[in-house]
This record gives structure tokens, C-alpha cells and sequence, in this order.
């Protein structure tokens, strides 16, 4: 993973991605992989692929605050209000009291009801 982040500050994004996904063959209960991978898709505007590999690791790590918070993050750059609204909720069932989340929270509910 830290070979992964070193490709990913040099720009390396496809180095860093299959880094990345290595390092998740090796351990498929690090957040901190999903997030990393999630985010070299997102460098190279691969946005659809960056969701499906946090949905991924939503399914092996539920309870994931940082997946469920880098997955509404991902929503919102892709105009996906409703969906961040529910990893918001998911993100604050497991930390109620984080304020970052709780203001982004606020912020899209009434984005999206603007429609």
C-alpha cells in the first residue's frame, strides 16, 4: 500500500492502482486500501470504477466510517446527492458526533432538495 501511495504522489496512477489492488488481495479488511484504490480510479476519471471498489469494500468492512465518508465524497463529485445523502446516514450511524461528516451531511441533504 505505501509503494501505492509513492506512485500515486509521482502521478504513476496505473502503477498505483495495481498496487493498490494487491495490496487488498493481501488484506481485504484494510480501509485505507479500498480508499487509496478508490482514489488512483478517480485521478484518471474513472469515476464509475472508483464506486464500485468502495461499494467492494463496503462489503467488507460495513462498518467503515472512512469508506462509507470517501463514498459520499465520490457522490457528490459525480452529482449523486441521494446516494451521498445514505453513505452520509451510514457514515453517521457509526460516529454520530464527527463533525465533518454532520455538516457535509446538512449541506447535501438541502442541496438535494433543491433538486
Amino acid at each position: 500500500k505505501e509503494i501505492g501511495i509513492c506512485l500515486m504522489a509521482e502521478g504513476n496512477f496505473d502503477r498505483a492502482i495495481a498496487q493498490f489492488n494487491k495490496a487488498i488481495e493481501l488484506n481485504p479488511m484494510d480501509a485505507t486500501a479500498y480508499i487509496s484504490y478508490s482514489a488512483g480510479y478517480e485521478r484518471v476519471n474513472s469515476l464509475e470504477k472508483a464506486g464500485l471498489i468502495l461499494t467492494e469494500g463496503l462489503q467488507a468492512l460495513p462498518k467503515s466510517f472512512e469508506i462509507n465518508m470517501a463514498a459520499a465524497t465520490l457522490m457528490v463529485r459525480r452529482k449523486k446527492l441521494d446516494r451521498a445523502v445514505t453513505y452520509l446516514e451510514a457514515a453517521l450511524k457509526i460516529q454520530p458526533d464527527h463533525a465533518e461528516a454532520l455538516t457535509l451531511w446538512v449541506n447535501v441533504k438541502a442541496e438535494a432538495a433543491k433538486g
